[in-house]
């Protein structure tokens, strides 16, 4: 019953970027503290709420791929997940934005872009799952 599959690699290459977006490129830009000329990075790892919800959508994006075998748990493990992107990218937009003081203007980085991939990877992935389990219901009423 495996019609395995481009959707695994859609999914490895979402969890793969959102690793990206944890631990290598930065989510914004603010004034350093010290010198008000200067910008100071802001990585995932420095807010926390972000390590978590985007730490748990990377694993979850990592079990996805494995519960080939049961297509209708993978494919309501990758809604969750994708629904767990789309409050990620809505929390970190809010907590960069609230959390600065009066006056601060955050300037966003290009990783935004990070997580909107994530996001189309994601749903391609589970596009190829839906996909997937009409031809087994179509193979299904040949018998």
């Amino acid at each position: 019953m495996v019609i395995q599959r481009i959707q695994s690699l859609f999914l490895l290459v979402a969890a793969v970027l959102l690793t990206v977006f944890i631990f290598a490129v930065p989510v914004a830009s603010v004034p350093d503290a010290l010198d008000a000329n200067s910008l100071s990075a802001v990585y995932v790892t420095d807010v926390t709420e972000l390590l978590v919800i985007n730490a748990i959508v990377a694993a979850l994006l990592l079990v996805c791929i494995f519960l080939f075998k049961n297509l209708k748990m993978q494919i309501k493990a990758t809604l969750l997940t994708i629904l767990l992107l789309v409050v990620s990218m809505a929390t970190g937009a809010f907590i960069l934005s609230s959390k600065m003081p009066e006056g601060t203007e955050v300037a966003w980085a290009g990783s935004a872009i990070i997580t909107v991939l994530a996001l189309i990877f994601a749903l391609a992935a589970w596009s190829r799952m839906r996909r997937d389990q009409r031809t087994l219901r179509s193979l299904d009423r040949l018998r």
